[in-house]
């Protein structure tokens, strides 16, 4: 495989895709209209703050996206922050958010229409294999055929 920055890389056939040993390439195909998706997305993250930046602390967040196959999702999130300042003082804040909504796919994107009246979001919906899915960035099991 060749770049435009010139950079080559010597690509094998494994595993129905092609391999440099340490990572794959794996032929995806974006999910049909109106394909039925069941299942839920999670994610955790946390930061901490530098060492001797004056602030100690951190933030973190986790989210949860079930959805179901007649076309609803529901979800929720918490973030929070907490930090002390070299000098005195410290603060924290928290937030919490449950929200639900309608999907569907619709040209290998999908759109979700939260509840509450905000945009619509829309993420690239991928068949990986028969029974995986990529939603945007994050993988879930299809389980329309369990």
């Amino acid at each position: 495989m060749s770049f435009t920055s010139r950079a080559t890389e010597k690509l094998t056939p494994q595993d129905g895709g092609w391999s440099d040993g340490t990572r794959t390439l794996s032929e995806v195909e974006p999910l049909e209209d109106s394909a039925p998706i069941k299942g839920t997305i999670s994610s955790v993250f946390f930061m901490g703050m530098v060492p001797n930046s004056g602030v100690t602390g951190g933030i973190s967040s986790s989210s949860s996206t079930k959805f179901l196959p007649d076309g609803t999702c529901n979800g929720s999130s918490v973030g929070g922050a907490f930090g002390n300042f070299g000098g005195g003082g410290s603060y924290a804040t928290s937030h919490e958010n449950a929200s639900g909504g309608r999907h569907a796919v619709k040209n290998g994107l999908l759109v979700v229409t939260s509840n509450d009246g905000a945009q619509p979001t829309a993420e690239l919906a991928l068949r990986v294999s028969d029974k995986e899915l990529m939603i945007g960035t994050e993988f879930i099991s299809d389980q329309k055929q369990a």
